[in-house]
């Protein structure tokens, strides 16, 4: 009896997941994601694209609490919000309940991880002017964002505008990130400081056989 429950609850996760694979494969059709292979997304992902995303190959997204029930959101966000705006998330790339919102430009690598309810803005959102703030033309400033192949972003961390993550660096978990970050460096805290270099036992040297995988 047991084995038959178990095989029904395994029959409905699999079904479960056909339906979520062709509501994702639509939303990414419909607006206009160009992907060099279909993600991997568990759960289905709330996405609004203006301007243009590019998804490389073996990208995978969770986007349920099933999937990473370690808490900090419940679903991944994708939101680009001008024609103009890209967004690029490289090969290999993996990324758990995040939400992004691009107004420029937001460059992810290959082989990055990015931890449960983890938030990646490259805009301000509003105007610091109250003046402009309550008017119909308020918009805050934008700055790219770029996180390099190879980085590590625990959970609940925040990227602020105009950051760069250099590569294999690591974000302690619930770290506000608001200034670059050099390579093969561990950094958390809000704001986020220098912790430490990695250790030459940490780091990969030769990591394009990584990256091209």
């Amino acid at each position: 009896m047991r084995n038959i429950i178990r095989f029904f609850i395994k029959l409905l996760f699999n079904l479960i997941q056909i339906y979520h694979n062709i509501i994702n494969y639509i939303i990414l059709k419909s607006n206009h994601v160009v992907f060099d292979e279909t993600p991997r997304i568990k759960g289905i992902i709330f996405l609004l694209n203006q301007g243009n995303i590019h998804l490389g190959k073996k990208v995978s997204i969770n986007s349920n609490w099933i999937s990473n029930p370690i808490g900090g959101g419940f679903k991944s966000s994708i939101v680009v919000t001008e024609k103009d705006a890209q967004l690029s998330i490289g090969n290999g790339s993996g990324l758990s309940n995040v939400s992004i919102v691009c107004s420029e430009c937001i460059e992810i690598g290959r082989y990055v991880r990015i931890g449960g309810g983890t938030k990646i803005y490259d805009t301000d959102f509003h105007s610091l002017n109250v003046g402009i703030r309550v008017s119909p033309l308020d918009k805050g400033t934008t700055a790219k964002v770029k996180i390099d192949d190879g980085v590590y972003i625990g959970g609940s961390c925040t990227i602020l505008k105009g950051v760069t993550i250099g590569e294999q660096s690591v974000v302690g978990a619930s770290s506000v990130v608001t200034r670059d970050i050099p390579a093969f460096q561990v950094w958390a805290g809000v704001p986020a400081k220098y912790i430490r270099d990695l250790t030459e036992t940490e780091k990969v040297v030769d990591s394009e056989k990584i990256y091209e995988q």
